[in-house]
């Protein structure tokens, strides 16, 4: 809503948006700002000038100190407003404060006496049910604890990260995970000519990834060689067919990962047709 202000430097009338207006531009803010105001010193009465930007009271620091040393030596006393205790002001604090305290615990009680209407319990009835607590048992260690009836679904089954992680651990192994394609749980055992097969097969690729390009010197280790039609479709009785050269690509450890999981449209393989 537009509202009528009067400037406090050009004494202009103007229109604004804002409810606390005080200057009608930044031209009579930094002009009233940088202006010099004559004042007389309370402890020396001598007049100097200052900024309005800067107000002070005092000419000097040592004008300061010496009405400061006053203050302390000619304390009043007075009494507090909460629990009657005297209590030692300088001249200055009371007659700048309407009301006097002996610390912060009466000024509290002071001022929640002084307040009116009817107060506000929305937030403080009982618990909603969502911040009962339930008792449930340990999944694997079988122990007793509190939790959340919210989270008893969810973080319900294991009373501590350990315990936890221990579960999560043995069911992402073998059969129990969710990347298991079948096969056995053994090794595997790729035949006879396998270690000759994996040499050739580094070989021919020039013992660099596939996918990436990366050489055998620059990751500091062999590469993978990957069977393109998982050896668990021929059996160990064809090893000879799963392990032919067409049938293998060589891959550094992480694009090894990702060609796991991904399907050979994903993945074009350089045409090899040379087999051994």
């Amino acid at each position: 809503m537009r509202q009528e202000f009067i400037c406090k430097h050009c004494s202009r009338s103007f229109v604004a948006y804002s409810g606390k207006r005080v200057y009608c531009s930044f031209t009579c803010k930094k002009e009233n700002l940088q202006a010099t105001t004559t004042t007389k010193c309370p402890t020396c009465r001598t007049e100097f000038v200052y900024h309005r930007c800067w107000p002070r009271k005092y000419c000097s620091l040592a004008c300061a100190g010496r009405a400061y040393a006053v203050n302390q030596v000619n304390k009043i006393t007075v009494k507090c407003d909460q629990c009657g205790v005297e209590i030692q002001r300088v001249p200055s604090r009371v007659t700048a404060y309407k009301n006097h305290f002996c610390g912060n615990t009466c000024a509290i009680e002071f001022r929640k006496g002084l307040r009116t209407g009817v107060p506000n319990i929305k937030n403080r009835g009982p618990r909603p049910k969502r911040q009962r607590r339930i008792v449930c048992a340990c999944k694997e260690c079988g122990k007793t604890f509190e939790i959340k009836m919210s989270h008893a679904s969810k973080e319900g089954k294991y009373c501590s990260r350990r315990c936890k992680g221990i579960a999560q651990s043995r069911e992402q192994k073998g059969m129990n995970s969710s990347l298991w394609r079948g096969g056995s749980k053994k090794k595997i055992d790729y035949g006879p000519n396998w270690k000759a097969q994996r040499r050739n097969a580094r070989r021919r690729d020039g013992y660099a990834c596939r996918r990436c390009g990366k050489t055998e010197q620059e990751i500091g280790c062999q590469l993978h060689v990957h069977h393109t039609k998982p050896f668990r479709f021929f059996g160990s009785a064809n090893y000879r067919d799963a392990n032919r050269l067409s049938n293998l690509a060589c891959y550094c450890v992480s694009c090894h990962s990702v060609v796991e999981h991904a399907t050979p449209s994903q993945l074009p393989l350089f045409p090899f047709t040379s087999e051994i």
